[in-house]
């Protein structure tokens, strides 16, 4: 059960932020300029919701891996912790999420890639 919530949750985060990225992409190649954003007015509220710049995508970037990350070994270690033994099997748990992990993060961006065609 643990190895399929995991799965689920690696899965979402990395699908959530491919998303994103996919949309920036899109936004970038529609609006290349961020003149084009501050010509709406002076009076406009910006709030940045459009700027895409490569901070705020990097930013998210490092966030996800960092939840990748504590999920994988949290995870092995919450299945090592219940069922207890030899500590060489929490390295089995980390092998196994481990993989799951890195399953998740080279498929993914290919499925929300394909999904989102950046045309």
């Amino acid at each position: 059960m643990t190895f399929a919530m995991h799965a689920v949750l690696t899965t979402l985060s990395v699908f959530i932020y491919s998303v994103f990225v996919s949309f920036a992409e899109l936004a970038k190649k529609m609006m290349p300029d961020q003149n084009a954003i501050s010509g709406l007015g002076s009076g406009a509220p910006s709030f940045g919701l459009m700027n895409f710049n490569g901070g705020q995508v990097q930013l998210l970037h490092f966030m996800v891996m960092l939840i990748v990350f504590v999920l994988t070994a949290a995870n092995a270690f919450a299945v090592y912790s219940v069922s207890g033994g030899h500590p060489n099997k929490l390295i089995f748990y980390i092998a196994i999420t481990t993989g799951i992990s890195g399953f998740v993060l080279t498929v993914m961006p290919a499925v929300a890639g394909m999904m989102f065609k950046v045309l």
